[in-house]
């Protein structure tokens, strides 16, 4: 199963974080901030869901939801190159967005919910 940053509404990782490069932003998504990361690998401890790594250059990295392409309006790379077509994304806030209703309807479940994270990335298990 591919696993990325799940994004979580109650994220251990920037708990930890002795300098606030892990943070996470008002529409959810939690990014690491590299300028502010001194690399102390607090964040690669505490993720539940081993998806952070630390790059060459000593800063932690991870999933950022390709931020750049979302505050332009787009979406993230994972979606518009996925050739099954199995990625969504959207607003998992508004109950009546397109993403919310496939997540009710097909019953989609979080990786590792009972770590109580709140992860927002959803999963149909077969």
């Amino acid at each position: 199963m591919p696993v990325q940053c799940q994004h979580c509404d109650n994220p251990p990782c920037v708990k930890v974080c002795p300098t606030g490069a892990s943070h996470k932003r008002k529409d959810g998504i939690v990014l690491v901030h590299k300028d502010k990361c001194i690399g102390c690998k607090y964040c690669i401890a505490a993720c539940p869901y081993n998806v952070r790594i630390i790059k060459k250059e000593g800063y932690i990295e991870k999933c950022r939801f390709c931020i750049e392409f979302i505050e332009k309006g787009e979406k993230p790379a994972c979606l518009t190159t996925c050739m099954t077509g199995v990625r969504m994304f959207g607003d998992l806030d508004d109950p009546t967005s397109e993403i919310s209703k496939f997540i009710v309807k097909h019953k989609l479940k979080q990786f590792k919910a009972e770590l109580n994270t709140k992860p927002r990335i959803y999963y149909k298990r077969g």
